[in-house]
């Protein structure tokens, strides 16, 4: 398992631990308006399921743009490679390139004197 999974795995299971013995500790129950009345565990654990909710939505939202994004790019660096395949087709000089020189080639009287 990932340092990240053992972490959540770890809060939930102290949001657990913590709403049993909330529900241990508070017996009476919770009156809400438009409920029931309701033991404040299960309220607890309403509310915490609703932030989870919402923040998984917005976290999805965000990762959604961030993959449109993504195959944006990628088709336009397929694009521009293409492209730059298609103007890329020179073909190197058979003879070795000396880069001070601008024939390109290399006679006998320009060796030095180790024979190089």
């Amino acid at each position: 398992m990932k340092a990240t999974q053992i972490f959540q795995l770890l809060l939930v299971l102290a949001a657990a631990g913590y709403l049993l013995w909330f529900h241990s500790v508070n017996p009476a129950e919770v009156r809400l308006p438009l409920f029931a009345s309701l033991p404040p565990a299960l309220v607890v654990l309403a509310a915490m399921l609703l932030v989870w909710l919402f923040t998984w939505l917005l976290l999805q939202g965000g990762l959604w743009g961030l993959k449109r994004e993504n195959r944006k790019l990628k088709n336009q660096l397929a694009e521009l490679e293409s492209k730059l395949a298609v103007k890329n087709v020179h073909q190197p000089p058979l003879t070795p390139v000396i880069p001070d020189r601008s024939d390109g080639w290399q006679s006998e009287g320009d060796l030095d004197e180790r024979g190089r």
